[in-house]
C-alpha cells in the first residue's frame, strides 16, 4: 500500500513537471525571434506582430521605439510615436511601421505595406540593428517644429500669390514689406492669351535674394518657378 502511494505521488509529480515544461515551452515559442530577413505574416497580423515584438523587447530589458508615416501639412515623414499611436496605425493591414528595440536586446522589425508587395503582407527582421540610417523625426517637439515650418511656408506662398494677383489686377509694379523683408514685384510680359507673367523678388539678406515666378490668368495664379540669386543680379533684371 505504501509503495503504491509513493509510486502514485511520483507519477503525479512527473506529470506536473512535464506540464510545466510544456507550458514554458509554449510561452517561449510564442515569443521566439524571427529569422533574419523578410518573412510572410501567417500566424500574425500587423497588430499582433507589433504587440509580440514590443512584449519581447520589454521582457528582455529593452527599450522600444515606434516609427510610422505621419502627415505634417503637405508632407509625409517617418515619425517617432507612442506605442498607443503605433497600435492604431498597425490596425490596418495596409499599414507601414518600424519597431526598434535597444538595450537588453537589439533588433529592428519593419512591417511593409501590402501595396508595396502586390497584396502580400510581409515584414523584415534584423537582429543587432537599431535606427541608425533611418531618416525619421525623432520626437514630438521636432514634430511640432516641422508642422509650424510647413504652416509658415504655406502662409508665405499665400502672401506671394495674393501679391502676384494684385500686380496683375493693378497693372503696376510695386514693393511690399512683410516680416522684416522687402518683396519687389514686377510684370514680365504676356504668358499666352489673357495671362501675365509676374516675378516677385524676395530680399533675404546681404547679397542674397529669392525670386518667385508666377503665371497669372485673371483670378487664377500658378507658380512656375523659384530660385536664389545674388542681389546684384536682381538689380540688373
Amino acid at each position: 500500500m505504501k509503495k503504491t502511494l509513493v509510486s502514485a505521488i511520483g507519477t503525479l509529480t512527473l506529470l506536473l513537471t512535464v506540464s510545466a515544461i510544456a507550458a514554458a515551452s509554449d510561452i517561449n515559442l510564442e515569443k521566439v525571434l524571427p529569422a533574419d530577413g523578410r518573412f510572410r505574416l501567417e500566424n500574425d497580423d500587423s497588430r499582433s506582430l507589433l504587440e509580440r515584438m514590443a512584449s519581447l523587447c520589454k521582457d528582455n530589458g529593452g527599450e522600444a521605439s515606434y516609427i510610422i508615416p505621419r502627415r505634417h501639412g503637405r508632407l509625409t515623414r517617418l515619425t517617432e510615436v507612442s506605442l498607443g499611436e503605433a497600435r492604431v496605425n498597425a490596425e490596418s493591414p495596409e499599414s507601414y511601421w518600424i519597431m526598434s528595440c535597444d538595450g537588453g536586446m537589439k533588433f529592428l522589425v519593419e512591417k511593409e505595406s501590402k501595396a508595396m508587395n502586390n497584396g502580400a503582407e510581409l515584414a523584415s527582421f534584423h537582429s543587432n540593428r537599431g535606427l541608425l540610417g533611418v531618416d525619421y523625426i525623432k520626437n514630438s517637439s521636432v514634430t511640432a517644429h516641422v508642422e509650424e515650418t510647413v504652416a509658415t511656408q504655406a502662409e508665405s506662398e499665400g502672401f506671394l500669390k495674393e501679391m502676384a494677383l494684385e500686380i496683375n489686377a493693378m497693372g503696376l509694379d510695386f514693393v511690399r514689406a512683410r516680416d522684416g523683408k522687402r518683396y519687389m514685384g514686377e510684370r514680365t510680359g504676356g504668358k499666352g492669351l489673357f495671362c501675365e507673367g509676374v516675378v516677385i523678388k524676395e530680399l533675404e539678406g546681404a547679397g542674397v535674394a529669392r525670386v518667385h515666378a508666377f503665371k497669372v490668368c485673371d483670378s487664377r495664379v500658378v507658380k512656375t518657378g523659384e530660385k536664389s540669386v545674388s542681389t546684384a543680379l536682381v538689380a540688373r533684371n
